[in-house]
Formats: structure tokens, sequence, C-alpha cells
């Protein structure tokens, strides 16, 4: 738990990389977590074969594709699917500035 708080919080490769000021506030959240949880944490360290994500510290790994693939991607989905859909389900598409959004009237009571 210490070291992925201090992955996590800290933004540091380890509990030793903390200073001692942030080690003991380190300390003072997992201990609030705990109390709050009824128990203590499991002790020891990660779980063999699983590794937490550090989406502030690793590196992201994503492909691109062409503007196209995009637009028409978004649009042949929207146009053949979404939008057809919502409209059988009772929705009207709506537009406020830049914002598209579907809306239906709520049912009453």
């Amino acid at each position: 738990a210490y070291e992925w708080g201090a992955r996590a919080l800290f933004a540091a490769p380890s509990l030793a990389a903390l200073t001692p000021a942030q080690e003991e506030e380190l300390r003072a959240l997992i201990s609030e977590l705990e109390q709050a949880a009824g128990k203590a944490l499991a002790a020891g360290g990660p779980t063999p074969g699983v590794k937490s994500m550090r989406a502030q510290m690793d590196r992201l790994q994503w492909s691109s594709r062409p503007l196209l693939y995009y637009a028409l991607s978004d649009g042949l989905v929207q146009a053949a699917y979404a939008a057809p859909k919502m409209r059988s389900l009772g929705y009207t598409r709506r537009r406020t500035g830049e914002l598209g959004y579907y809306y239906r009237r709520g049912r009453g009571a």
C-alpha cells in the first residue's frame, strides 16, 4: 500500500524517494483509510503479475489514424446507428452553442 501510495499520490518512483514530510503524510492517509475501512490493508508488496496503472508516470501507448478515419467513423456511427436509435427511444437532437446533445422530456409521476 505504501509503495502504491508513493507512486499514485506523490508521483514518486518508490517509497524511498519520498521526503520525510511526504512519507509522514502518506502514513497518515493510509492510517485514515484503514480506520474508515475498519481493517488494516494487506501487508506485503505488489501482487505478482499485476501491475498498477501509473497514468501520471507511465508512457502512454497509442496510435493515431488519419483525420478522415475519425470523420467517417464518427459520421457513419452517428448517422447509421446513434441518431435513428435515439429517435426511436423518443429523444430529439438539440444544440446549445457548440454542444450537441439528445433530449427527452421526463415522464410525469
